[in-house]
C-alpha cells in the first residue's frame, strides 16, 4: 500500500512510507511575541506572524513506517547535495520545506537489527525526518 486516505506521501519524486506521522504538527504558533521593559519601566511587547520556519517532523515506528536501506540512503543522497527547498506531499497537502539541519536531520533504526556481514538492500528501517517549512519558491 502506498497511498494513505489523502494520497502518496512524497518529498520531491521520493516516495515515502504512507503512514508517517507529523506528532508535531500543533506544536507550531502562527504568532511570535517578545515582552521587555522600557528604561522608564514601560512594558513593551512586539508581536508579528511568523513568516517561516515551522518545523515538520515525520516519524515511524517500530510497527509502523518502514523503509528500506536502499531508501534510507536515496534520502541520505538527496540530504547531502544542497539545501535548496523540497516540495513535501502529505495528508494531501504540499509544504516547500528544507531539511532542518540543527538536528540530525534523517534518522533510521533497524526493525530487526542485524549484523553488518548480513544487511541488505531491503533490510527494514524506521524513519525520522526534520524539515523546516519556507516560503514557495518564486518560479524564475
Amino acid at each position: 500500500m502506498d497511498n494513505n486516505a489523502y494520497g502518496p506521501v512524497t518529498l520531491d519524486t521520493l516516495t515515502l512510507p504512507f503512514d508517517l506521522e507529523w506528532p508535531d504538527r500543533y506544536d507550531w504558533g502562527d504568532i511570535v511575541q517578545t515582552s521587555d521593559y522600557g528604561a522608564q519601566g514601560e512594558f513593551i511587547v512586539q508581536w508579528n506572524r511568523r513568516q517561516a520556519g515551522r518545523p515538520i517532523h515525520l516519524t515511524g515506528t517500530i510497527s509502523q513506517s518502514w523503509e528500506n536501506r536502499a531508501g534510507v540512503q536515496a534520502l541520505k543522497d538527496k540530504a547531502a547535495t544542497n539545501n535548496d527547498p523540497l516540495e513535501l506531499t502529505f495528508n494531501g497537502s504540499t509544504y516547500w520545506v528544507i531539511w532542518d539541519r540543527e538536528s540530525t536531520e534523517i534518522e533510521a533504526r533497524e526493525v530487526l537489527p542485524t549484523s553488518i556481514a548480513y544487511s541488505a538492500d531491503e533490510d527494514r528501517m524506521y524513519l525520522t525526518l526534520r524539515f523546516l517549512q519556507v516560503p514557495t519558491p518564486v518560479s524564475p
